[in-house]
């Protein structure tokens, strides 16, 4: 999942695995909520979240 350039979803009791890179990559000032998703078996890792972003992003309830 790509999230960028002020997008704000909200994210709620997915399967996010499998994949080539990181499961959730925000950056460019994206956000969003990211809740009780399953984020496992990713090459990069659950998460790669940019420090233009980190303000904008709410977790919790994640299976990593």
């Amino acid at each position: 999942m790509e999230i960028k350039t002020g997008a704000n979803p909200t994210l709620r009791n997915n399967r996010i695995n499998g994949n080539t890179y990181q499961g959730v990559r925000i950056y460019n000032g994206g956000g969003g909520v990211i809740e009780d998703n399953t984020l496992t078996g990713n090459k990069g890792g659950p998460w790669n979240v940019a420090k233009d972003s980190e303000a904008k992003v709410r977790r919790s309830g994640n299976r990593e």
